[in-house]
């Protein structure tokens, strides 16, 4: 379908949507162009390619209008492949945008997601020409907008802080006092029980292990076996679909989680992350990762979760391990109490 294509902003990054369309921006310094794909479904293979015109500061970006929330979405950059000055742009593989606040679809490592051929002698100095539309996840189009029922950070003092570090789906899996429907997902964090619990603790602070969009090892899915901790993520304003016992992973999922813990309980939720760069292992840098907008630069891009509650404590807050004792029933490996000693 025809449709009309104006200019756009800068800022902020990623895709807006303000109600009446959608605003896409894409840092890229030695892109040389830049195409966004729309698609129908997250299984589509046929997109809607659209070439972004305008730059600003060696920012892409473009406004369609009658766009929706929803809206499936990808990128295709074009640009010079010469790994060994850091230039691994390959223009028949869909990117993530890194900003993209939720993602759909799974990694298939049987299609050609990667952006060289893999078994070439020459390795990754070979670029491959093959397309992966259906083979790696693709963004949506989310809103940052979100009602957070005047919410306020309780605002610990550090000597005060007891911050409690869990996995989302280690913590509250097998937990008997939760529903089953949402044990291992982000709703069995803020459940009451949960909540009760961290208060009899003293907990101040909850940080979650890994719960940006991460993927798993090939290795890994070869033998069908799944990433459990998480340290791959591919995109870090995207929340783990994997824990949401909503259909979609977005972000206000995560975002409700903490807000129902912070307010009921004055306990902050934030995140962790131990790579600054998106994935890291198995789905390899120069694929559909951040990286692959402009290898040379990519370290400059910013990592940042929008699932924190607030500002996340520093970890130099985190070294006692609290006195209290968990009930057995309660009693869980994947966490670890510890707050600063004087």
């Amino acid at each position: 379908m025809a449709r009309t294509i104006f200019p756009g902003k800068p800022y902020p990054q990623g895709s807006t949507w303000d109600g009446t369309g959608v605003n896409f921006a894409i840092y890229s310094e030695h892109a040389t162009g830049i195409e966004l794909c729309l698609f129908d479904s997250s299984e589509s293979t046929e997109p809607e390619i659209i070439p972004i015109r305008e730059t600003t500061g060696f920012v892409w970006h473009c406004y369609i209008s009658g766009l929706k929330l929803g809206q499936i979405y990808g990128f295709r950059v074009q640009g010079p492949y010469e790994p060994e000055k850091g230039l691994r742009f390959n223009g028949n593989k869909l990117l993530i945008d890194p900003y993209a606040k939720a993602l759909t679809g799974e990694v298939n490592y049987k299609a050609p997601i990667f952006g060289y051929e893999l078994l070439n002698p020459d390795q990754d100095l070979k670029m491959d020409t093959q397309c992966d539309w259906n083979a790696v996840p693709k963004c949506v189009v989310s809103t940052n907008h979100y009602d957070w029922e005047n919410d306020r950070p309780p605002m610990t003092q550090l000597h005060d802080s007891v911050i409690y570090e869990v996995h989302v789906k280690g913590f509250t899996k097998m937990h008997p006092g939760l529903p089953e429907e949402i044990r291992g997902t982000y709703a069995g964090i803020s459940h009451p029980v949960t909540i009760d619990y961290l208060k009899k603790l003293g907990i101040t602070a909850v940080e979650l292990m890994p719960v940006h969009a991460f993927v798993d090892e090939g290795g890994l899915a070869e033998k069908g076996l799944r990433n459990y901790w998480g340290y791959n993520s591919i995109n870090f304003f995207s929340p783990e679909a994997r824990y949401c016992s909503a259909d979609l992973g977005s972000t206000l999922v995560a975002r409700q989680a903490g807000k129902y813990a912070a307010a009921d309980a004055a306990i902050v939720m934030t995140t962790a992350a131990a790579s600054n760069t998106a994935g890291s292992t198995g789905f390899t840098r120069n694929s559909n990762a951040a990286r692959s907008l402009d290898d040379a630069t990519a370290p400059a891009i910013p990592i940042a979760s929008p699932i924190a509650v607030t500002t996340r404590p520093s970890r130099m807050t985190m070294r006692r391990i609290a006195a209290a004792s968990a009930p057995s029933a309660m009693r869980i490996p994947n966490s670890r109490v510890r707050s600063r000693t004087p």
